[in-house]
C-alpha cells in the first residue's frame, strides 16, 4: 500500500496526524467512523480538519504503523514517510496541490498558508 494510504488509516485510527512540516489532521473523538462502503463515508470525510501549525517531528505511533504495516525496518519507514513529505512540499511551493488519498489535499495560497480540500473515499478497501 502506498504512504498516502496508510496515512488516511493511521488517521482513520488514531483520528489524529501529525505530517512534520505540514500540519496536524483531525478528527473529532466524537465522530464514529463508518465503513468504507458505506454511501455516507464521503460525509464523514467532511469531518476532517486541518491545522496548519509547526510539527518538527513524526509521532513514534505514525513511524510504528508505517513499519508494521509495511514490513520495513524503522529507518526505512521514516525515510518513506520523509520522502513524501518532502515531495508534497515540494509540489506545494511550485503552485501544486498536495493530494493524500483518503483524506483530501492541501494547496499553498498567496499568504504562504495551507488551505484544505476534503477528498473522496479512498479507492483500497480498508480494514478499520
Amino acid at each position: 500500500m502506498k504512504i498516502s494510504g496508510l496515512l488516511a488509516h493511521f488517521l482513520y485510527e488514531h483520528k489524529l496526524l501529525n505530517l512534520p512540516g505540514i500540519g496536524q489532521f483531525v478528527i473529532d473523538k466524537a465522530v464514529a467512523i463508518p465503513e468504507p462502503s458505506d454511501k455516507n463515508f464521503a460525509d464523514f470525510l467532511q469531518q476532517v480538519k486541518f491545522n496548519q501549525k509547526q510539527v518538527l517531528r513524526p509521532d513514534d505511533e505514525l513511524i510504528d504503523y508505517i513499519r508494521l504495516k509495511t514490513g520495513k525496518i524503522k529507518p526505512l519507514a521514516e525515510s518513506d514517510l520523509d520522502s513524501f513529505v518532502s515531495e508534497g512540499k515540494i509540489l506545494l511551493n511550485i503552485g501544486k496541490p498536495m493530494y493524500i488519498e483518503g483524506i483530501g489535499s492541501l494547496h499553498k495560497n498567496k499568504d504562504g498558508k495551507f488551505e484544505f480540500s476534503h477528498g473522496q473515499p479512498m479507492t483500497e478497501r480498508t480494514e478499520i
